[in-house]
């Protein structure tokens, strides 16, 4: 969100800490409800209703954001709640759709890429975003995203249909071979399964987050510590979980919660790399965080190939155990860098020029670390810079 507050300057709104928090707060309590709901729904209704009709309400209401902001602070919550009840669907009605068009061989490489896409999302609107908001305004970034949310929609509903036999144009020998090699049909359970672990970690990653702040504030810890502890919670974890998951055999049940568990604690990344641009350059924080994603997304594309090529000489136990360790590995590599050498505090070339200036319309979502801050002694600096 881009909405510009009146922090000390001439901000179009007066809200307070405690409004911002539960307006920032409110799409998660969307989120949260239809996380599991959402993959049965579109198991009934279909995936093309169900995640088109998501995208088309959340565009919609981008549209009206502005204007239902300007009434009252109320009303851009229940908004901002309703963009998240119709987002809660979207990855519950993606794992529906992919399992009635992608072969088991091809699953794994087409899901990073979909997933990834989140990322690549990220990387292409922040810097949009920011041009839009620089030549009309932050109302204008809302209404241009509600622009381009409604015109996916025309084409996600002339392009895309919930099985083959439905699909109008493609050819018989393509629906002869999805028929042939997609043996997994959707169950009443594999919404269920598919929704858990996403479920877990919203819920960890938003108690782990008033973890880490009570740490800082109660000063139980230094910055660099919690930063620590939560890239050690987000990524050794899962690593070690993701051993264990090799060790579990044909025990699905024990595989399934162990796969949660990993997935879960990797929500800690939110108090611990996905900061990290706000401790060293916070004037840079939205160009960091953009260098940050777009390299993440080049795991998946160099990932995906490699376990395909591991399964189709060894599609077995065996196969998966090495895929598993492998990526026991890379979240090791990623993560013991991090907490050897990162330095929690603001760097030199920070200052080098104004990434925010006080008229700028900016919601500021954490706190920002003052430069001659040390790791024992943060200090939080809740208005802007003169």
């Amino acid at each position: 969100m881009c909405l510009q507050l009146d922090s000390g300057t001439s901000g179009e709104f007066n809200w307070d800490e405690v409004q911002q928090s539960i307006i920032l707060s409110s799409f998660f309590w969307g989120y949260l409800i239809f996380q599991v709901p959402g993959g049965r729904i579109a198991e009934v209704v279909g995936a093309k209703r169900v995640f088109g009709g998501a995208v088309f309400i959340n565009g919609t209401l981008s549209l009206l954001l502005p204007f239902l902001a300007r009434i009252h602070w109320i009303l851009l919550l229940f908004t901002r709640a309703l963009q998240g009840l119709a987002q809660g669907v979207v990855f519950p009605a993606l794992s529906a759709a992919v399992i009635s068009w992608v072969p088991l061989p091809e699953r794994a490489r087409f899901m990073s890429f979909a997933v990834q896409g989140a990322s690549l999302g990220t990387v292409v609107a922040m810097p949009l975003c920011g041009l839009v908001l620089k030549a009309w305004g932050w109302d204008a970034v809302f209404y241009v995203s509600g622009v381009l949310a409604l015109l996916w929609c025309v084409a996600w509903w002339l392009l895309v249909f919930d099985t083959p036999d439905k699909h109008p144009r493609i050819s018989r020998e393509e629906r002869q071979y999805l028929k042939e090699n997609i043996t997994d049909q959707p169950n009443e359970k594999s919404s269920w399964f598919t929704s858990l672990p996403y479920l877990g970690q919203w819920v960890f990653a938003s108690l782990y987050g008033t973890f880490a702040d009570t740490l800082l504030k109660r000063k139980k810890m230094s910055l660099l510590g919690v930063r620590r502890l939560s890239v050690f919670v987000s990524h050794v974890l899962p690593a070690l979980s993701l051993v264990a998951l090799s060790l579990t055999g044909s025990n699905a049940t024990m595989a399934v919660v162990i796969l949660t568990v990993a997935v879960t604690v990797i929500g800690a990344y939110s108090s611990g790399f996905f900061q990290s641009p706000m401790d060293v350059a916070p004037n840079f924080a939205g160009s960091l965080t953009g260098l940050m994603n777009a390299i993440g997304s080049v795991t998946p594309i160099i990932s995906t190939p490699i376990a395909g090529a591991i399964l189709q000489n060894d599609n077995t136990t065996s196969g998966w155990q090495v895929i598993f360790w492998l990526a026991a590995l890379m979240y090791i590599l990623c993560s013991l860098p991090y907490m050897i050498s990162f330095k929690a505090q603001v760097q030199p070339w920070n200052s080098a020029e104004k990434g925010v200036t006080s008229a700028a319309p900016v919601l500021v979502m954490s706190n920002v670390v003052s430069s001659d801050a040390e790791d024992g002694d943060v200090t939080a600096l809740n208005k802007p810079e003169q």
